[in-house]
């Protein structure tokens, strides 16, 4: 073979020694080597896809299951994992053919709003959490809310009249 690309009656010469199997690979191997598209053989690259639709939402659906379902135990019961693929899977093919959610369910805000779906719960608590220690604190020490009157009566000391002074008038 001369230089460093084969001509092709070197080629020829090659894929007389040998088989039909490895003159196809040694054809694909050239292809790639000088990015042409020989024989048939494509050049293509996979494409690396993310989770899908279906995958998606069927993930939006349990992490609502899993936050409403302390307050509300009944959605626990309905939405099982068996539930949970098949709706999601019937809305994504819904969403396929119209078009809708092309970007995936979140689109390019994705990172965003799982931040928010995570912290914000945390961020919740945290704020009940030091509510609740706030008033723990206060039933200790029992202070009058603002704008109470103490509207008791005076009890006096001793009989009525005995300390009284009348200015004006004989007894």
């Amino acid at each position: 073979m001369s230089g460093l690309k084969p001509t092709s009656t070197d080629v020829q010469d090659v894929e007389k020694h040998l088989g039909a199997e490895q003159s196809q690979d040694l054809a694909a191997l050239q292809a790639m080597a000088g990015g042409t598209q020989e024989q048939g053989t494509e050049l293509v690259e996979p494409v690396q896809e993310g989770p899908g639709l279906a995958h998606e939402l069927g993930g939006a659906i349990s992490m609502a299951v899993g936050m409403l379902g302390p307050m509300f135990p009944s959605v626990q019961g309905i939405y099982t994992p068996e539930v949970i693929t098949a709706v999601s899977g019937s809305v994504a093919a819904v969403c396929d053919k119209h078009g809708w959610l092309q970007d995936g369910l979140m689109g390019q805000y994705g990172e965003e709003i799982a931040c928010v779906a995570v912290v914000g719960p945390v961020v919740l608590m945290t704020y009940k959490g030091i509510q609740a220690d706030i008033a723990a604190r206060q039933t200790a020490q029992p202070v009058s809310a603002p704008g109470e009157m103490n509207l008791a009566a005076p009890v006096p000391d001793g009989a009525p009249g005995a300390k009284t002074v009348s200015v004006g008038l004989a007894v």
